[in-house]
């Protein structure tokens, strides 16, 4: 257990957001739920940015496909969505993998720039009137 003082600095320095690593094995109490009977914690990493209000969630379409980061973390459905598909697409990996097929990130041509760590760069086209981007995510 943490104790009193150590639990204040928890309760007082870390936001809602911010990743820690906690140690201690995880277990579940009475009702199922998983939980942590925390020893000792260190923080990974702050919150820049404030999570969304809890009652709204996320409401903008485009913020969402954006940040799926922040849809997984806010909305269970889905994080349950994304859960159940785990299973599937691991299993495809291995199939590929034991085959000898190597998985590679292919740059995606757009017609407009864009993409949080997207470097853009000017893709020449056989259509001149119309330039695409090549996407690459470094």
């Amino acid at each position: 257990m943490l104790g009193e003082p150590r639990y204040q600095v928890f309760k007082k320095s870390l936001d809602l957001g911010d990743i820690i690593g906690a140690t201690r094995p995880a277990l579940q109490d009475q009702d199922r739920r998983v939980t942590v009977r925390v020893d000792s914690f260190t923080l990974v990493s702050k919150a820049l940015r404030p999570l969304p209000e809890k009652w709204h969630g996320l409401t903008d379409p485009e913020q969402v496909y954006r940040q799926r980061y922040l849809d997984l973390i806010v909305n269970p459905e889905s994080r349950a969505a994304a859960d159940a598909a785990q299973p599937d697409v691991a299993s495809v990996r291995r199939t590929l993998a034991d085959r000898k097929f190597i998985e590679v990130e292919t740059p995606v041509l757009e017609g407009v720039a864009g993409g949080a760590a997207a470097a853009s760069v000017r893709h020449p086209s056989q259509c001149p009137r119309r330039g695409l981007f090549s996407t690459h995510r470094a």
